[in-house]
């Protein structure tokens, strides 16, 4: 019997208002919800934004993730949500801190959350948030029935393409743990240089392709359409979102504004 699971994607505007964003990730998955998409990838930070004021606005945040779970569960809709998050660990007996974290966070249909996956390959304004790198590959086991998974691995932005990209740095190592599937939720920079710009799109799309082709895995690309500091953009973004499967885009989206695909 052969078992179908629909991926979807949401190229949507990553906002510095946490409100907004979730508006925008809710009706992505309404969108979602409509074409009977399991699993919604969104951008890297896509409900949190990049936002340097992250302790003022956590409470916010803490209410917004947990609106959002609850309203997926009720579309009946999986998600592979990009966010900045933070979780308490033990320093000592008597102290304990917040540690932030780029991550994905996965949950199933129900809204069970299943797993994250923390970004491991830091970028300058992940360290001007103080998001801590991850240290540890965490591939997750994703449900496609009751008897069946898919292992995925979440590569947020610069994971795709850091650490010694000639030997297939980190989508390498986790093809060796028997990785079939990428989710790349990302939130790359744009319109800094003409130049610039087309450059690094070209490097990008080659590398996406690369590893897909290389690796024999599927990747799905979701990226933020606005400024990676949450302002307004009307022009193209750095990353092609879309579906790549051996080194071919089976599906893509204009790579301006807001646009759905599975």
């Amino acid at each position: 019997m052969t078992h179908t699971i629909r991926f979807g994607g949401a190229q949507i505007p990553v906002t510095a208002s946490i409100e907004k964003n979730e508006l925008t990730i809710k009706k992505a998955i309404d969108w979602a919800s409509e074409n009977s998409v399991d699993y919604l990838v969104t951008p890297e930070a896509s409900l949190s934004g990049y936002s340097t004021d992250f302790e003022k606005n956590f409470p916010i945040l803490v209410e917004s993730l947990t609106s959002i779970e609850k309203y997926a569960a009720t579309k009946n809709v999986g998600l592979c949500l990009g966010t900045i998050w933070a979780e308490n660990q033990s320093v000592t007996e008597d102290e304990i801190v917040l540690v932030k974290k780029n991550q994905i966070r996965y949950y199933s249909k129900a809204g069970r959350l299943l797993g994250t996956t923390n970004k491991m390959v830091m970028t300058a304004l992940d360290t001007a948030v103080g998001v801590e790198a991850e240290s540890t590959l965490c591939g997750i086991l994703l449900p496609a029935t009751d008897k069946i998974v898919i292992p995925t691995a979440g590569l947020v932005c610069a994971d795709l393409y850091g650490w010694c990209e000639m030997k297939g740095g980190l989508p390498q190592q986790y093809h060796n743990i028997g990785v079939k599937l990428y989710i790349h939720a990302t939130n790359a920079e744009r319109n800094t240089d003409a130049l610039k710009d087309e450059v690094e799109e070209i490097w990008l799309e080659s590398w996406l392709r690369r590893v897909s082709l290389y690796q024999s895995c599927p990747i799905i690309v979701a990226d933020n359409c606005y400024m990676m500091d949450g302002t307004e953009y009307h022009g193209p973004t750095m990353t092609q979102s879309g579906v790549i499967v051996n080194g071919i885009w089976m599906t893509k989206v204009p790579r301006i504004g807001t646009q759905y695909f599975h």
